[in-house]
């Protein structure tokens, strides 16, 4: 009974585990096909949205830089979560600080020269070596399966797609007498909408 009741303790754990490690995948998943749509969207229409939205050629720029800070955004929250859930607060905090001293340096020594670019490359490098450091730090507590080709090789090739479909489909949207404003959204709706429909074609969030 003993040996039992060990064995069970035993597989209990090795199935939280892989709970743990199932949902940590997900969360991953997740937040990489969110953050290369993101990344798309943002590059292609970008500086759209800044003349469009804000009467702001400049503006354009600034989301265009912004575009590529998504997927690392979204990436550090979820890793921070998972950090936090495996009671491993102290690591996330150090990471932040980190993150706050690069960002600092870049406002010290960057901003004076470049202006503030120079701020939004180096909110960009803080976030994705906050990025690096939660993942290998939840690598060493999780035992993490991810395949490249899978979250980022295929997401972006059906990015290029989905885009594609969306500037095709706006050349012929242009020729009616349609709001800059309007025209702008369907671009975005379009590519966001083949985008998920080709992401579960091919069964990526599995």
């Amino acid at each position: 009974e003993v040996a039992a009741a060990a064995e069970l303790s035993t597989t209990d754990k090795e199935m939280g585990k892989r709970k743990l490690s199932r949902s940590s995948e997900n969360g991953i998943r997740y937040s990489l096909l969110l953050g290369i749509l993101c990344i798309g969207i943002f590059v292609v229409f970008g500086n759209d949205m800044g003349i469009i939205i804000f009467n702001n050629k400049l503006a354009g720029l600034y989301i265009t830089i912004l575009a590529w800070l998504c997927p690392f955004l979204y990436l550090s929250t979820t890793l921070g979560s998972i950090l936090n859930g495996l009671s491993e607060t102290t690591a996330p905090f150090i990471h932040s600080v980190i993150s706050i001293l690069i960002r600092l340096a870049f406002v010290f020594f960057a901003i004076p020269k470049y202006g503030i670019v120079a701020y939004l490359i180096g909110t960009l490098v803080s976030q994705i070596v906050m990025t690096g450091l939660h993942y290998f730090k939840v690598q060493k507590k999780v035992s993490l399966q991810l395949n490249a080709m899978r979250l980022i090789v295929w997401p972006t090739l059906i990015l290029f797609i989905s885009l594609f479909v969306a500037l095709t489909i706006s050349m012929v949207i242009s020729l009616i007498a349609l709001p800059p404003i309007i025209i702008l959204g369907v671009k975005c709706a379009i590519a966001g909408l083949v985008y998920i429909a080709l992401i579960y074609f091919f069964k990526l969030l599995n």
